[in-house]
């Protein structure tokens, strides 16, 4: 059955809202964004009086409407663009000094905490004080996620004023000299925006060093070491953008960020500061970007075995992190993951072996190993797999599809039990026929892409690793509404759903009639909706595994066309 009529569209935010054209008096009475915006302020009555006065404004546009003849009332016009000036320049201050604030608190905080059991400063603080510290690491993220909001808010009240005004010149017939000015607070705002994420990794640091210090145990030189062979149950969750940070910030009060090759808890040289300035900003970013490249046969039998979930499916991908160069000791990694059926009792797995660019091609292509390896080492003998497995069959497997996107982790460096990633900025691209450089092995990114070999992902994907049963707090995280459960999602699967939509026998079980005969994948609303039939009949947590995949429609979303 074709899925239900959408729901009335909400307007975005920072869209300008209907109004009525004519006298400047309707034009104002139609701000429809000030009862929002009032209401926002309201609700924080300690910042209430740090807003932007948007009743007042609304109220001088009223009264100029009202005198009317606005066009000879230089006067009025002037002095309206100077009060508007004025409280730019106010808000600008302020927000240049709550930055600056945030700065000193977490370098005090900082300051007291032992980085592990190891520092000498943990035989002087007592456990009570660790515990206010902790509450007062919470306060600060709430203070950061609510002035975020507040920088967004003041921002659109700017633009909704300027817009009115404006506006009420043109109906008047006038032509201003220039235009209100928010400039200065938006360029405040932007920044916000981009410490935001470096705010994020000094707390998980401050709430590592909390943990480390309660719980006596130490750490603080600990960097994470990949495991070559992973073995885990997982949950995939979709999470919407306007929640991110807050989702986030929820996480790490419980796991450190993971950065790869960084210490937790961000250690310093002793007698040394959270120097913020000296710090290389690079460490403070709290993602990097991942790309993989997935093999599949020209008919795309990995993809359907990986869809109806066979035991022992294998998908064979070559990731690397960062951006690629093309240098022949840039590093890959070739991976294969096996998917084991639950009534087996085993668990599936991921194995990976490291190899250098420059000897991708002949070991995948021809079937060489690498110098150096031979099929008696552990990487040796699971290349020798891989490359079996890629001519399984007489059908040769070829790169079909690449991933991207920015991932951020989230683990203990000293133990793998649970593990955390958010992945944001998803991008599936095409990578059959598509161009590459001479010598290369996958797709020139630096070509043009044309929209039919792309896919944007609308929303982050969450995903919890547990090698044991979870901590109430996951569950917390989990439940908590920010979240919907998508079991088994597979971003190769999405991708090549959508990038080969005439090759497909069947589609992922997230995806949904569209009423024209095609399939296209559920929104987030659609998954949250526990009663569709659909999706319940088809969502493999409700029976351990999917029953029969949804059969293929038409072009899902007019991907390769």
């Amino acid at each position: 059955a074709p899925r239900a009529a959408p729901r009335a569209p909400s307007i975005p935010r920072g869209a300008s809202l209907p109004h009525t054209t004519g006298q400047a008096s309707r034009t104002v009475r139609a701000m429809g964004f000030g009862a929002t915006f009032e209401a926002q302020a309201q609700a924080r009555p300690n910042e209430r009086a740090n807003y932007v006065r948007y009743a007042a404004f609304k109220e001088k546009l009223l009264a100029m409407a009202a005198k009317g003849n606005l066009r000879r009332d230089s006067a009025a016009r002037e002095g309206f663009a100077r009060d508007y000036q004025a409280e730019v320049d106010r808000l600008t201050r302020f927000a240049g000094s709550s930055v600056e604030s945030i700065w000193m608190r977490i370098d005090l905080v900082h300051g007291e905490l032992p980085a592990d059991a190891k520092d000498p400063k943990a035989q002087k603080i007592s456990l009570y004080r660790v515990q206010d510290i902790e509450q007062d690491i919470d306060d600060l993220g709430k203070e950061i996620l609510s002035f975020r909001e507040f920088m967004s808010s003041n921002v659109e009240a700017f633009q909704h004023i300027a817009q009115k005004f404006d506006q009420m010149l043109r109906e008047s017939g006038v032509k201003a000299k220039s235009p209100l000015d928010a400039s200065a607070f938006s360029a405040k705002r932007d920044e916000v925006e981009r410490l935001v994420e470096t705010f994020l990794v000094l707390l998980s640091d401050l709430y590592a060093r909390a943990r480390r210090t309660k719980n006596n145990k130490e750490g603080g030189d600990a960097v994470w070491v990949p495991p070559e062979s992973f073995q885990r149950k997982t949950t995939k969750y979709w999470v919407k953008a306007e929640d991110l940070l807050a989702v986030k910030f929820q996480i790490i009060k419980h796991l450190p960020l993971l950065i790869f090759g960084r210490k937790q808890g961000g250690k310093t040289e002793e007698g040394g500061s959270l120097s913020f300035v000296s710090q290389n900003e690079e460490t403070l970013r709290d993602s990097q970007k991942i790309s993989s490249v997935y093999y599949d046969t020209e008919d795309l039998q990995v993809y359907h075995n990986r869809l109806l979930r066979h035991d022992f499916a294998s998908l064979v991908r070559v990731r690397w992190y960062g951006e690629r160069d093309d240098s022949l000791e840039f590093p890959l990694f070739v991976e294969r993951k096996v998917h084991r059926e639950f009534w087996t009792g085993n668990k599936s797995v991921k194995e990976r072996c490291p190899i250098d660019q420059g000897d991708l091609s002949a070991a995948l292509d021809l079937g060489r190993m690498p110098p150096g390896l031979t099929k008696d080492d552990k990487s040796g003998a699971l290349l020798a797999s891989i490359q079996s497995f890629l001519r399984e069959g007489g059908k040769k497997q070829v790169p079909m599809v690449r991933t991207q996107y920015m991932r951020s982790a989230y683990q203990e460096a000293t133990s793998n039990a649970v593990r955390i990633s958010i992945d944001t900025d998803l991008k599936m691209v095409r990578e059959r026929g598509a161009p590459r450089r001479e010598g290369d092995w996958c797709r020139d990114m630096a070509a043009p892409l044309p929209p039919c070999d792309v896919v944007d992902f609308p929303y982050a994907v969450l995903e919890v690793k547990l090698q044991d049963e979870p901590a109430p707090w996951v569950n917390e995280l989990t439940e908590g509404g920010m979240l919907v459960a998508v079991p088994k999602f597979s971003k190769f699967q999405n991708g090549m759903a959508l990038l080969y939509p005439s090759k497909l026998r069947n589609s992922p079980w997230w995806f949904l009639p569209d009423g024209k005969g095609g399939m296209t994948p559920a929104n987030f609303e659609e998954m949250a909706d526990t009663r569709d039939p659909y999706l319940e009949k088809a969502n493999p947590a409700f029976f351990g595994e999917a029953k029969a995949p949804a059969p293929a429609g038409g072009n899902p979303s007019g991907a390769g066309k």
